[in-house]
């Protein structure tokens, strides 16, 4: 995406960025750049700007061309975070939660059950075998299968294993 900003706005000054994602082992991967401003007056401050609304998984480039007047590291700092907070106020920003899938191996009998404390939970229920029981996938946040171990207990269903896959 850099790239193909640079190839648009070739004839720009600088091309600023900051961005921030989750990589595949979940941890924060984050980078800035000035492009030749000052130090530290155009990529930080927007960074900041991202870490502070907690914004993952985003990038932000502000391209600027020179109009001959001097703006100094103030007024850098400023039009890189103005412009930066102006984006992702005019953004869909979604807010998505981390879960993990779980396996887990009920009875026949018992999986309606399941399947109404899944719904009463807001957790989403995947992939479904049926073999000698039901093998049921679900996704949920870790805090909430002890929830669902709970309730299961109460309701006296008797799942043959649980198992978190990822």
């Amino acid at each position: 995406m850099l790239e193909k900003n640079e190839k648009i706005y070739f004839d720009a000054r600088h091309n600023c960025y900051a961005y921030r994602y989750i990589d595949s082992s979940g941890i924060i991967i984050e980078r800035a750049s000035d492009d030749g401003e000052p130090s530290k007056t155009a990529g930080m401050p927007m960074l900041d700007i991202l870490k502070k609304r907690d914004i993952v998984n985003t990038l932000v480039i502000v391209t600027r061309y020179f109009g001959g007047i001097l703006l100094g590291t103030g007024g850098l700092v400023r039009a890189y975070s103005d412009s930066c907070l102006k984006v992702l106020e005019k953004s869909n920003i979604v807010t998505s939660k981390m879960v993990n899938e779980y396996l887990i191996e009920i009875k026949y009998s018992d999986f309606t059950k399941l399947k109404n404390i899944c719904q009463k939970e807001n957790i989403l229920i995947g992939k479904e075998e049926y073999m000698e029981n039901i093998n049921v996938k679900i996704y949920t946040e870790k805090e909430k299968i002890n929830i669902i171990k709970s309730k299961m207990n109460d309701l006296k269903i008797k799942e043959a294993k649980t198992n978190i896959l990822i």
